[in-house]
This record gives structure tokens, sequence and C-alpha cells, in this order.
């Protein structure tokens, strides 16, 4: 869909001109947006993102109760069955891997995560299940289907976590962690209720956490982390694994990735080999 088109036909933005284009994923296309002395994120979907199952509704949930906290972008327009979304823009530095080096980042972002795991729930639960065997299908080969059986294996072994059901980002990459007057977390599309050790897990395991930065993660989210506690995040993490590796492989299959993308998968996948069961 054409960004300017688009504009044009939303009453509150028929003045507003398209600055640049944004990085973006797979799923969508985005753009900075000017409207006066306000900026804004145009988000657009491709087919992509109803392949991959993204509920939109569920995510504008989700954006009204963190906006309001001071942890999201506040929505200003959206039309979920067109694949639309503007969200004002948030000023600050995206962070790099680089910065999940510091731990007093890493101490600051735990800070985060405590109060989003705090808010009242909202939007759908994060049905790994459900994720697991759409990728599967899409993937369609049999190194798929075994990769996914395995990740219903750790699923399994971790259990009911019902207990401690809560809000949780669930995508957490550098780039999505914004750091202006505070710490704000942008791309909520995959932002459900679920285990919030796996909000953890996920940022210790995209960026490869060592025991020092894990320690900086846990204590700060906990106190005291309990040896359960320790024991779950390490297995999410291993999880989380499972999980980018079907995802990027789903992407591949829906729209090819780039090389760098490609590399990542190889490796993310020799790695998920080499570790065997855990």
């Amino acid at each position: 869909m054409n960004p300017e088109r688009i504009l044009a036909e939303i009453k509150s933005f028929t003045v507003a001109t398209i600055v640049k284009k944004l990085a973006g994923g797979p799923a969508s296309n985005s753009y900075l947006v000017a409207r006066d002395n306000d900026r804004f994120v145009l988000r657009i979907d491709t087919d992509v993102a109803a392949a991959l199952g993204l509920d939109r509704e569920a995510e504008i949930q989700v954006l009204t109760v963190v906006s309001r906290n001071g942890l999201g972008p506040e929505p200003e327009y959206s039309d979920p069955q067109q694949g639309v979304l503007i969200t004002r823009y948030i000023e600050g530095h995206a962070w790099t891997e680089n910065d999940l080096q510091d731990p007093e980042r890493i101490r600051n972002l735990a800070a985060l995560l405590r109060r989003l795991h705090s808010l009242k729930p909202q939007g759908n639960r994060f049905d790994i299940d459900e994720k697991v065997a759409r990728y599967a299908r899409i993937i369609a080969t049999q190194e798929g289907d075994e990769l996914a059986e395995n990740t219903r294996q750790l699923l399994r072994r971790l259990g009911d976590s019902s207990a401690t059901q809560c809000l949780c980002h669930n995508d957490l990459n550098s780039a999505n962690i914004i750091e202006g007057r505070g710490l704000t977390l942008v791309d909520w599309e995959y932002a459900a209720i679920g285990d919030p050790l796996f909000d953890l897990a996920t940022v210790a395991e995209h960026h490869r956490f060592d025991e020092g930065r894990s320690e900086a993660l846990l204590s700060t989210y906990f106190d005291v982390a309990c040896e359960a506690d320790i024991d779950r995040y390490d297995q999410y993490r291993f999880l989380y694994r499972h999980l980018l590796v079907l995802w990027l492989a789903t992407v591949e299959r829906l729209c090819g990735i780039s090389a760098e993308q490609e590399i990542q998968l190889q490796r993310e996948w020799e790695s998920i080999k080499l570790s065997g069961p855990q």
C-alpha cells in the first residue's frame, strides 16, 4: 500500500508528510511521518503479518495500556483490518549489541521489565504451541517438523506456568529498546500474556549473555533469584533459540531473508544441534 495515499485517507493526517522510510521487519513497512511539529511512525502490514498470525487488535489493547504507563509508544490511529497503525515517534537512542554489554543498562532494563510485568494483563495468551505448529506448516520440511517436535518437548518439560502469567513483550532484541528520557520498548506485535521469565530469557539468549550479564539481569529483577527461577530461565533460553530458528526459517520460506539473516539461521541451527537436549 502507498503510504502517502494511506495518510491522505486518514482525516487527522491529511496534511502529514512522509519524512523517510524506517528500518522494518518482514511483516511490515514503517515510515517516519511529520505533522506540524509532531512526529509519528506509520506502519503498514505486508502479507507476511497475516501468515505469521499477528493479532493487530490485541496489539492495540496492549499499546493502550503500556503507553499510559510510559513503557511504549502512544497509538494515534489504527485499522487492524487494513494492517495500518500510527504511533507517536519516541525520540531516543535505539540500543545495539554493545549497549547490552553494560551491566548498568542491563539492570535498568530489568527494572523496566519488573514494571511491565506488574501491569494488569492485556491481550491474548502467548500460545507458543500454536506458533510452533504454524511455523512448521509453513516451513514444510522434515527438518522443520523435527525441530518443532523438539520445541514441543521443551515446552512440556517446562510445564505449567499459569501461576506467574503477566503481560510480556516477547521480542526483546536491542533495536526494540529506546533510551531517551528513560527506557521505552517499541514493536509490541508479539506482546501477550505469558511467563515473565520468557522475557528475561529472550533478551539474554538473543544477545548471548554470559554469567555476569545474567547475574545483573536476574539479581535486579528478583533481588535474589532462587534455583528454580534460574533453572527455568536457562530452559527458556534454549526454547527461545529453537523458536528463533523456526521463525527465521519461516520468514525465509515466506519472503526470503538477507545474507546476514541466513548466517544467523545457520549459526542458531548449528548451536541447537551441538547443544543437544537440555
